[in-house]
Order: C-alpha cells, then sequence, then structure tokens
C-alpha cells in the first residue's frame, strides 16, 4: 500500500511538474466560440515549412531547441548571437571633441611659424639704399615666384646674380691676360719715362696710351671684378642683415641645422663657407 500510495504521489507530482513548465496553450485562446464548428476559412492554414531551407547546422539546433523543456530554453543556458549590423557610431560629443583636439595641435604647429604676408619686404626696404632695397625685392619676387623657402631664395638670387655677372669676369680676364701679354713693352716705356729729361718723359706717356689702346686695356682692368663684387657683396650682407630683423616669416626659413634664419649660425658653418666663396672668386 505504502508503495502504491508512494508511486501515485510520484506520478501526480511529475504530471503536475509537466504542466507547469510545459503550460496548456489551448486554454489562453478564447472559447466564446467553442459550440460553433469551426469555418473552413476560420481554420488556420499551415504555413509552409521552412526547416527545410535552413542549413543543417540550423534544422539541428532547432530539434534540439524544441527538444529541451521549456525552462530549460530561457534559462540562462550559454549562447553566443551574431548580428551583420555595423557596430553603433560613436556619440557626437567624443567625434566633436576628437576633431576640436586635431584642429587645435594643427593650429598650434602652423602658428610656431610665422606666414608670410604681402608687404613685409617692403616694409623692410623702405628705409634702405637703393641697391640694398632692389636686392630685397629680387629676394622677395623669387621668393613668390617659386614658392621656395627663403635659403633657397637667397641662394637661387646668389646664383642668378653671379650668372649676370658673367659677362664681366670673362672681360676681366681677357685684360689681364692682355696686360701680361704686353707687360715687357710696359716695362721699356717706363724704363725710359724714368730719365731726367722733361720730353723724354712725355714721350712715355703718349707711347704708353698708344699702347693701351691698341690692346683694348687700361691699368684699372683688373679692377672690374672688384669694383662689381665689392658693392653687390655688401649689399647682400645689408639687404639679408635687414630682412632678419624685419621680415618675421625668416624665422623657419631655413633648412638642415639652420633652421632659424634669424639666429647665428652655432657651428660657423656658413661664414666660413662664403669666406672661401669670396676669396676664391676675387683670387
Amino acid at each position: 500500500m505504502a508503495f502504491a500510495a508512494r508511486r501515485s504521489l510520484a506520478s501526480r507530482f511529475s504530471h503536475h511538474l509537466t504542466r507547469r513548465l510545459h503550460p496548456s496553450v489551448p486554454h489562453l485562446l478564447s472559447r466564446s466560440n467553442d459550440d460553433e464548428p469551426p469555418s473552413p476559412s476560420s481554420q488556420p492554414q499551415p504555413l509552409p515549412s521552412f526547416r527545410s531551407q535552413l542549413p543543417p547546422a540550423s534544422r539541428a539546433a532547432q530539434t534540439l531547441h524544441h527538444l529541451l523543456p521549456f525552462s530549460l530554453q530561457h534559462s540562462g543556458l550559454p549562447h553566443r548571437g551574431f548580428s551583420s549590423s555595423a557596430p553603433a557610431p560613436d556619440p557626437p560629443g567624443e567625434v566633436d571633441a576628437a576633431a576640436s583636439v586635431l584642429v587645435d595641435a594643427a593650429e598650434a604647429v602652423a602658428s610656431s611659424v610665422p606666414a608670410p604676408f604681402p608687404g613685409e619686404v617692403a616694409a623692410a626696404a623702405a628705409d634702405s639704399f637703393f641697391p640694398v632695397a632692389a636686392l630685397q625685392y629680387l629676394i622677395d619676387y623669387v621668393h613668390t615666384f617659386s614658392g621656395l623657402n627663403w635659403w633657397a631664395c637667397i641662394a637661387l638670387t646668389t646664383v642668378l646674380i653671379r650668372t649676370a655677372t658673367i659677362p664681366v669676369l670673362v672681360s676681366q680676364l681677357k685684360s689681364t691676360q692682355k696686360l701680361n701679354a704686353i707687360k715687357p713693352e710696359m716695362e721699356a716705356i717706363k724704363d725710359a719715362m724714368d730719365s731726367t729729361d722733361p720730353k723724354a718723359a712725355l714721350e712715355g706717356k703718349y707711347k704708353m696710351t698708344a699702347l693701351f689702346q691698341k690692346h683694348g686695356v687700361s691699368p684699372f682692368s683688373p679692377l672690374k671684378g672688384i669694383l662689381i663684387q665689392g658693392p653687390m657683396f655688401m649689399s647682400f650682407f645689408f639687404a639679408i642683415n635687414n630682412m632678419v630683423e624685419k621680415v618675421p616669416s625668416m624665422k623657419g626659413g631655413g633648412v638642415f641645422w639652420f633652421t632659424d634664419l634669424t639666429t647665428p649660425d652655432p657651428l660657423y658653418i656658413c661664414p666660413v663657407l662664403a669666406a672661401l666663396t669670396f676669396l676664391a672668386t676675387v683670387d
């Protein structure tokens, strides 16, 4: 008897637990029309099965889902979902903050080097002499036309002026060679002019003048290079010195170890090169 009672109690408990875990769906439906026979139009139409359209892995997962109890289907079993949608974009506030940081950094870098403005060279050349002002305008024109940095514009302007003075240098070399060729005749005329006879001195002067005219030279022909390159060198010096003081954009117009053209070269490489180049040109 006790065994039968325990078995009956276990059967009732199992039936009650099954009804709790798998509630019946029909009792949720309305029973107002239970007595009326269902019409063909009101009967639910069978939906096409989509299990045949699923891949094998999906059908297996769906079968396992139906085999599990109702409580296990909705319990916290570990599972992983996949989504093909893109992640949500960042909030607009964070994007604006990042953009403002980038803009501030770019403005800080750009403001570290003063940008050239129209008229800065004209303002610097206003109180300069004509040769110095002309060189400043020429350097500014090269800078505007080529778009190069100031150091490259200064070097390019120097090359242009040196190229323009090549005919003068060639004429100087020819005159020097001619003077060397007539040097013996010049020495003989000088010896004749050293006498105390005024007539011989006057005659020697006429001969020297005729000799120079014959060969197309003069005693001052070797000085052509110095007379031209000396003022040019001084004009370059004063022009660049004035631009360094009054043109703010030259602060970042250098390259290599001399990025700032407004400060002296700490290694003294540029002054030494300039002096050697000038001496080589004059000699």
